[in-house]
């Protein structure tokens, strides 16, 4: 969201299955995640490419997140897709 160009679209979608499992999806038309920093973007202090050009990350955001999600049992992952 942080880099995401002014007046594009952000959609949040939610699903449950039969089983009572919820996902949440937030997609997002910002300039994505480079392939080769997907391992590592939960990593405390990691800057990714986007976060270093426009000197506005500190590498904290996902790394906290993740505690919390894993402290209250929520699995916390990233899945890059092209929007169709």
């Amino acid at each position: 969201m942080k880099y995401n160009p002014a007046n594009t679209a952000l959609m949040i979608v939610t699903d449950v299955t039969e089983t009572g499992q919820v996902f949440l999806d937030v997609i997002d038309e910002g300039p994505g995640i480079q392939p080769h920093e997907l391992p590592r973007i939960f990593d405390k202090g990691f800057t990714g490419e986007n976060g270093r050009i426009q000197n506005a990350a500190n590498g904290l955001g996902l790394d906290l997140a993740k505690t919390v999600a894993d402290k209250l049992g929520i699995t916390l992952k990233v899945v890059k897709r092209k929007v169709q």
